[in-house]
């Protein structure tokens, strides 16, 4: 093997780089995963020929060159019937090739419906004698049946704070559901979503706004449930002894971004839809969402 280093003073340069060095410059939209009713396409930049693109599947794969914008590019448009995994061969320069690798799904649409539906219906903890009562955490399919809702009660291997709302990988799950709902309301996961508010966050992960000091404050990780209930010096942040709740640890700060964005969802499908929501009413969300982004 040989190789050149060549330096470039912008992506256009390294482009023409590629091109001049007789490799193709490959540019695709919207990108390589693709959802099933929607088209891609592409171009392929080379000083060489294009002899063939070869299709994994030809029966379910409608392939159309189209017009090029310069004398080098090969454009093309795809549309893909078949789900999952899809090559497209591109056969070059009389014997070279390299492979286009696109990822075929079910429409947006669906796979959104399909996620916050899994969400609601197998990633939220719902037990009153649980501390993380109404808590969306992450799912193990490779744990055995019954174990794969990890919390932290099941940590699966992972850290305490990626299971237990108290960092992103678990408090992130609100936020598909919440967007999802404003464009596609459904009563059940709206109602998830409130008992999430009611029983996980609202005066346990984040303080309330009658709490003092740092009213509307969110408790840190590793674990926001010892942060809360751990005695400290508000000043300080010396943890003086265990009891009593605290003001500590103030400081997930894309937590406050979540919960934002989660009031002001709620906000938003209460003015639409007030009928679907029963702890708040609009007013009252978008309060919440307002006190947040005060305290963060």
């Amino acid at each position: 093997y040989a190789f050149t280093f060549q330096w470039a003073d912008s992506y256009d340069g390294v482009r023409e780089l590629l091109r001049n060095n007789g490799s193709i410059d490959i540019r695709v939209a919207p990108g390589m995963v693709v959802p099933q009713d929607m088209e891609a396409r592409f171009s392929l930049g080379t000083i060489h020929k294009i002899d063939e693109i070869e299709p994994e599947f030809p029966s379910q794969t409608r392939l159309e060159p189209l017009s090029a914008p310069v004398p080098y590019a090969n454009v093309y448009r795809v549309k893909f019937d078949l789900l999952g995994e899809n090559l497209l061969t591109v056969r070059y320069a009389g014997g070279r090739s390299l492979t286009l690798e696109f990822f075929v799904t079910e429409p947006l649409e669906t796979l959104i419906k399909k996620r916050a539906s899994f969400i609601v219906e197998n990633q939220q903890h719902c037990d009153p004698s649980r501390w993380y009562d109404g808590l969306y955490s992450l799912w193990d399919r490779r744990l055995p049946e019954g174990e794969n809702l990890l919390g932290p009660d099941n940590l699966g291997g992972q850290h305490p704070y990626a299971v237990s709302g108290s960092d992103d990988p678990s408090n992130s799950k609100c936020l598909l559901v919440a967007e999802k709902n404003v464009a596609f309301p459904d009563a059940s996961e709206i109602a998830s979503l409130e008992y999430f508010v009611k029983h996980f966050v609202w005066g346990k992960h984040q303080r309330t706004d009658q709490e003092s000091p740092y009213p509307c404050g969110i408790y840190g990780c590793d674990s926001w449930q010892q942060n809360r209930f751990t005695d400290c010096d508000p000043l300080t942040g010396g943890i003086s002894r265990p009891g009593g709740p605290s003001a500590c640890r103030m400081w997930r700060t894309f937590d406050y971004t979540t919960y934002f964005a989660l009031y002001f969802n709620l906000y938003r499908i209460a003015r639409q839809n007030p009928g679907l929501v029963k702890e708040l009413d609009a007013v009252g969300y978008l309060e919440r969402a307002f006190a947040t982004a005060r305290a963060y």
